[in-house]
């Protein structure tokens, strides 16, 4: 107690005089408005603090690396300028390179030719009179001084120095934000003001927000630079060259370069801090976290902690606690949000507001995670490691970042209210580890987190709890304790059922389950978490319904079930949620809705989409007036939409597509009348839509594509009239997709049709038309010519289309996609299209037919796209020709093609021609075609030296090649495909170049090697170790390779497909061992068109879990050997036409869950042992097997396995045929 008193005392006197001075302060302010005190300053004297960020016009461009490109663009946009101001805004990180770039484009000669040019420093304090003194000095030419008193006179004066001339002007670093302000400052530039004045203003500013308030057209994003810039950067400044270590220093460079993260001014700072550095010190900072030593280096961080510094409180706060993630982690928006909300730092509202901030400062940046790892529309930041490191920094020791596996951590815990865990392994108490003041808590890197009871009793002020990092996750019984826990993230759960106790969390707002988990039910009294606002259940499907109580979550405001497979039904009580804005149920097994969901009347957001079993939707979904997105795709069994859909007013999206069943739009449908985005792709639902589309008059964006008439009859097909008159009244329509549909639309669209598409003129406001795939389309209107705003008008595979209307060269299109199209079209737009870049990525090399001189491919010179698709080389008549496009020096170029028409006459060797197309070291992905030389120019045969980054390659058509280039040390390589190449023998260790070959590779197809004869699957390294060619290989594709045999072991792909490839089945039965390699199970084997009269190669795939077998015509029966298959899941046979019936062993397949059979036409009957299949869930039949399964005599096995599954629905089948009938149970 004693020890207790004096701390008391002291903290009761520091907070005494922390209140005198706030008296005092109080008190000074006071005083100060009494007696009237005037900040006076002079106008013309200005006395301010040298400010080291000033930056000026001049640059140093030989010391400029990349940027080449961004350059041309931001040239293009400022050259569209005709007779107005026009304002482009580069807007990025700090650091990144915007006030370089603007420097660039006010040095490029075309602007020096103008009649003044002008740059000025603007900074964080926005002064518009200094702005525009600043300007008129520099456009002053002599005369006395000018009166800038006033803003008045600063614009008159302005005015006269601005009339009939063209002027640049840059304003770098600008940080004001209020639009009144931007509005004040664009109206001095005369913008919206026509005339003889032209003025071209280029803005450099860190906010997107301020970029889009200032700017006049599309604001321009200043993307990173890409590693091999970098690391030019970093050579550069570091005398890499003249360094004797130079060879050994590359591959170490290299990699210090990839954590710069693209920001070329972190690039500078490693640079200059390597050059002092010998071997070894590149490689400690190569091996360490190199940002930590130099984080507080002043060249680097003050750029972004000027920026951290201008954020409000608030901001900062959000943007601080980011710090707890690790480096390159994906973070999910709305975990993040709920994450601020349970600190208190925003209200949940402002959740968005904040992070669009972040991200218009690229404090935050979007994830560069494939769609398919974010499923169902979840959103994902990553954080620059630059700024992670300056959230590191701010944050201090509030973080504390523990790695139990080094027992080592940042800071003491002492002061911590934030933690990371890392790999976790129980040996020790939190309790010794963490404050107990800890208010967020992430676990990450842990494989299995079975955690004790008790575990969290000591943190009684925890509000935050994220398990999302751990591979599984067991929820102590204990976690009732946390009464202050706000927001639970615990994905990958494998408790059975939730512990009870979790109910008793009485705070929490926030609970995320996404699984895959081994969830199977939600505790019956959830019912109790009254304050639970947001909770996601997605994938978790073991899930079969929710508890009753459900209906007792009153404050829920948004719900996700999307992926809860096992969920076939809502409670009613699931209508008691008046506050729910957003439920989520697509990919759920539900067949319907409850009627109650009408009671939802705040509901704005229903995602349905991918619910296969879904067959109505209720009347009382009408009823929900503030919905404004309804999403439907993919419900294949919908087979109608409510009569009342028109009552849902304020709907704004609605995605229909491939809901193939829905064959009319009810009456009401036109009353949609706030309707902005309508996607029908792959429907059948052409009656009424004529009628539906022509009330739609707020539409924006319709996709049609795909469409099709579907079943209905004759009488029923709709009017080309009526269809054209509909589209041609939506005039607000900005994109309009009608690829692969105009035929079935508006029947042929040919000469003496073209009054059907002549709708296309009155879209003025189109933007975006798709017209792809339409194979009957033979012209274009001349009205297009109205489509001002077009700017992308896709006509690719529309190979009748021969010429485009003169119309179109009045419009300022950007970009024609015109591949798979005829010659003549591409000859056509190359000749009525000054703009050669018009059809990038597409470029056709043509040849000057009049002087006969040269080829129009010196046009690429100026071009620096990420993606280049070069055809009719052929066309190229001097290797100068190809000098000239400097194809290496292209550091955007990451796609490349380079395509010869096969059978064309050629004036140079196509190997000379390849030799000048070398491509820059970035790139990822090479395509050749029609290549004609027997060999390859030097620096393809040493690929692996000169593109070691590229990840695929596609070799097809080289009929004279006869040895391939030596792929295998292509460290990144991960796709490859071989095509065509007719005159390769063999495969063998001289395709792996070495050692480790195909270190990567997941993909192969080989398709069209007539001549190929062996592939030696292994190959010797030393000493008579061998090793497998494709180690990791996950996809094999073996098709039209007549005499390939494979020796001596197997591959072991996951997945295989064999087509007209006989010997690779034969030698793959003669090859009755498996390999002593490393061996990866296969899963997956497609057989097609084989005249195998059986397949007894099933002992290389013991673990076989789909097979399909189609097109064998003399296969009789299914080979005896496919019985061990226990793995097998799904079996597929098509048209094996002399296959009668399936084996009485067919029972032994004991996993099967799915059969599919359609084109086997003397199967006229299934085996009684399908009735011992358990877990068959789907059944498939054509026509000739549909009596049989309906009869009354098979009701016996129907009803067997009806009162195993529940279900037995028939319906549409296969997609390879309408004749497929389902049994799916």
């Amino acid at each position: 107690m004693t020890g207790i008193v004096p701390v008391a005392i002291r903290r009761i006197l520091q907070a005494n005089k922390m209140k005198k001075m706030r008296d005092n302060l109080l008190k000074i302010e006071a005083e100060h408005k009494s007696f009237s005190f005037t900040n006076m300053t002079n106008p013309h004297v200005e006395q301010q603090p040298y400010d080291q960020r000033e930056t000026t016009a001049f640059v140093n461009e030989s010391e400029i690396i990349g940027r080449d490109a961004e350059k041309q663009e931001l040239t293009a946009m400022l050259r569209a300028n005709h007779d107005k101001t026009i304002i482009v805004p580069i807007y990025g990180l700090g650091g990144i390179g915007k006030t370089t770039l603007a420097q660039l484009v006010y040095n490029d000669i075309q602007f020096k030719k103008y009649d003044n040019r002008v740059w000025v420093y603007v900074s964080q304090v926005f002064d518009l009179k200094k702005i525009g003194r600043f300007i008129i000095s520099q456009l002053q030419m002599g005369g006395g001084q000018r009166n800038t008193d006033n803003l008045h006179m600063i614009n008159l004066c302005l005015d006269d120095l601005f009339r009939g001339k063209r002027i640049l002007i840059v304003l770098d670093d600008i940080w004001e934000d209020k639009a009144s302000e931007l509005e004040k400052l664009k109206c001095m530039l005369r913008v919206h003001q026509k005339g003889s004045t032209m003025i071209d203003v280029i803005v450099t500013t860190r906010k997107e927000d301020i970029a889009k308030k200032i700017c006049t057209n599309e604001p321009y994003i200043l993307q990173p630079l890409n590693d091999v810039m970098c690391w030019d950067i970093i050579k550069r400044l570091s005398s890499f060259e003249h360094d004797v270590n130079k060879e050994r220093l590359e591959h170490i460079g290299f990699n210090i370069a990839t954590k710069c993260g693209g920001v070329a001014l972190a690039a500078q700072a490693l640079g200059y801090m390597l050059k002092f550095k010998d071997l070894r010190g590149w490689s400690e900072i190569n091996n360490s976290d190199i940002w930590n030593q130099y984080s507080q280096d002043e060249t680097v961080l003050p750029s972004l902690k000027l920026s951290y510094e201008c954020m409000s409180p608030c901001l900062r706060m959000c943007f601080s606690y980011c710090a707890i993630f690790p480096k390159g982690h994906d973070i999910v928006e709305a975990d993040l949000i709920h994450k601020w909300v349970a600190h208190d730092f925003i209200n949940p509202s402002e959740g968005t507001e904040y992070v669009k901030q972040l991200l218009g400062m690229s404090f935050l940046r979007h994830s560069a995670l494939p769609l398919s790892s974010r499923k169902h529309g979840a959103v994902r930041y990553t954080m620059h490691d630059l700024v992670h490191n300056l959230a590191r920094s701010v944050i201090g020791d509030e973080l504390i970042v523990f790695d139990a596996a080094t027992k080592s951590s940042a800071n003491q815990p002492i002061y911590c209210r934030y933690a990371l865990l890392t790999n976790y392994d129980r040996s020790e108490k939190l309790s010794n580890i963490l404050a107990n003041k800890v208010r967020s808590l992430h676990f990450q890197h842990n494989s299995k987190l079975d955690l004790p009871c008790g575990t969290f009793s000591f943190a009684k002020c925890l509000r935050v709890l994220d398990f999302n990092e751990c591979s599984s996750i067991l929820l102590p019984a204990s976690i009732g304790q946390l009464k202050q826990l706000k927001c639970l993230i615990a994905t990958k759960v494998q408790n059975e059922r939730l512990p009870e106790c979790i109910t008793e969390l009485s705070k929490l707002q926030y609970l995320n389950l996404n699984g895959p988990s081994q969830i199977s039910a939600l505790p019956e009294s959830i019912g109790k978490l009254g304050l639970l606002t947001h909770l996601s259940l997605s994938g978790c499907s073991g899930i079969s319904k929710l508890p009753e109580s459900f209906g007792d979550l009153k404050s829920l405001v948004d719900v996700n079930l999307s992926d809860c497979s096992g969920i076939v039904k809502l409670p009613e009580s699931i209508g008691n949620l008046k506050e729910l804005l957003h439920l989520d149920m697509s990919g759920t097994g539900i067949t319907e809705l409850p009627g109650s969901l009408g009671n939802l009347t705040n509901l704005n957001h229903l995602e349905l989409s991918e619910c296969f079993d879904l067959r109505a939707l209720p009347e009382s979904l009408c009823g929900i007036t503030t919905l404004e997105y309804l999403n439907l795709s993919l419900c294949p069994h919908l087979g109608r939409l409510p009569e009342a859909i028109g009552s849902l007013v304020n709907l704004q999206y609605m995605n229909m597509s491939r809901c193939g069943r829905i064959k009319e739009l009810p009456e009401s449908f036109k009353k949609l009348k706030n309707l902005e985005h309508l996607d029908l792709l792959h429907c059948c639902c052409l009656k009424g839509l004529p009628r539906a589309l022509s009330g739609l008059t707020a539409l924006k964006h319709l996709v049609m594509s795909s469409v099709s008439n579907g079943f209905l009859n004759k009488n029923d097909f709709l009017s080309n009239g009526d269809i054209s008159d509909a589209l041609g009244s939506l005039t607000n329509l900005k994109y309009l997709a009608l690829s692969r549909c105009m035929n079935e639309c508006f029947g042929y669209v040919g000469e003496k049709s073209d009054r059907y598409i002549d709708f296309i003129g009155n879209l003025t406001n189109l933007e975006h038309l798709d017209l792809s795939y339409n194979r009957m389309l033979v012209y274009l209107p001349e009205s297009i010519g109205n489509l001002k705003r077009l700017h992308t008008l896709d006509v690719s595979c529309c190979t009748e289309l021969k010429s485009l209307p003169n119309s179109m060269q009045a419009i300022n299109i950007k970009s024609l996609l015109v591949d798979g199209c005829s010659d003549e079209l591409m000859d056509h737009v190359h000749s009525r299209f000054s703009n050669h870049s018009l059809t990038l990525p597409l470029f056709k090399v043509c040849a000057d037919n009049v002087s006969g001189c040269c080829s129009n491919i010196h046009q690429l010179e100026s071009v620096n796209a990420g993606e280049l698709r070069i055809r009719c080389l052929e066309n190229v008549r001097f290797l100068e020709e190809a000098q000239r496009v400097k194809l290496l020096d292209k550091q955007n170029l990451l796609n490349l093609t380079l395509a010869w028409t096969l059978d064309a006459d050629r004036l140079l060797e196509d190997k000379d021609l390849m030799e000048q197309l070398m491509p820059p070291s970035c790139l990822q992905s090479l395509d050749l075609e029609g290549y004609r030389s027997i060999s390859f120019p030097s620096w393809l045969m040493g690929i692996s030296h000169h593109l070691p980054y590229i990840s695929s390659i596609c070799l097809s058509d080289l009929p004279t090649c006869n040895k391939l280039p030596p792929l295998g040390q292509l460290r990144n390589l991960e796709n490859l495909f071989l095509e065509g190449l007719c005159c390769v023998r063999v495969i063998d260790r001289d395709f792996c170049g070495g050692k480790e070959a195909f270190c990567r590779l997941s993909v192969l197809s080989m398709e069209r090697m007539e001549g190929l004869e062996e592939w030696n699957t292994t190959y010797c390294i030393e000493d008579g170790i061998e090793e497998y060619m494709f180690p990791v290989l996950d996809h094999l594709q073996v098709v039209d390779c007549p005499r390939l045999r494979l020796r001596p072991c197997a591959p072991t792909p996951r997945a295989w497909i064999i087509e007209k490839s006989d010997q690779v089945i034969t030698s793959l039965e003669e090859i009755r061992n498996i390999s002593h390699l490393s061996y990866t199970p296969s899963t997956r084997l497609i057989v097609r068109e084989s005249s195998c009269q059986s397949l007894s190669l099933f002992h290389h795939f013991p673990t076989l879990e789909n097979l399909e077998i189609s097109k064998c015509p003399y296969l009789r029966s299914l080979p005896e050997s496919m019985r061990h298959l226990v793995s097998l899941r799904s079996l597929e046979l098509y048209d094996c036409e002399r296959v009668s019936t399936l084996p009485d062993w067919l029972d032994d397949l004991s996993s099967l869950g799915s059969i599919i059979i359609n084109g086997c036409k003397n199967i006229k009957f299934l085996p009684s042992c399908i009735q011992k299949l358990k877990r068959l869930q789907k059944l498939r039949v054509d026509w000739e097997l549909k009596q049989w399964c309906e009869s009354e005599v098979n009701k016996t096995w129907r009803t067997y396995i009806k009162d195993k599954e529940d279900c037995i629905n028939l319906g549409l089948g296969s997609q390879r045929s309408y004749n497929c009938i389902g049994l799916d149970f």
